[in-house]
């Protein structure tokens, strides 16, 4: 159900899909979900402009740090020997 929505958004050229068209474990994470506002959260702890979030706020903006130390080391183990594997099968003799 949730590939369809996907698909119809995509092809309507919708960004953001609404927690109702997500379904099972990845609607607890959907609300935190955005990296782009986890890291506007962490920078903003770090310089210390720290703004109170609301209690209701998704776990993810309450530790934005880690997360997005995480997700940096997470992307760099995937995409580093890929294109490692890339870069030598394009420069190889």
């Amino acid at each position: 159900m949730s590939i369809r929505l996907a698909g119809r958004a995509a092809r309507r050229g919708l960004a953001l899909l609404t927690t109702a068209a997500v379904v099972g474990s990845l609607a607890t994470a959907a609300p935190g979900a955005s990296a782009a506002s986890r890291l506007t959260q962490a920078v903003r702890e770090l310089w210390g402009n720290d703004q109170p979030l609301a209690a209701a706020a998704a776990f993810l903006m309450h530790h934005p740090i880690p997360f997005t130390i995480g997700w940096i080391i997470l992307i760099t183990a995937v995409r580093g020997p890929l294109a490692i594997r890339t870069f030598r099968a394009r420069t190889a003799d």
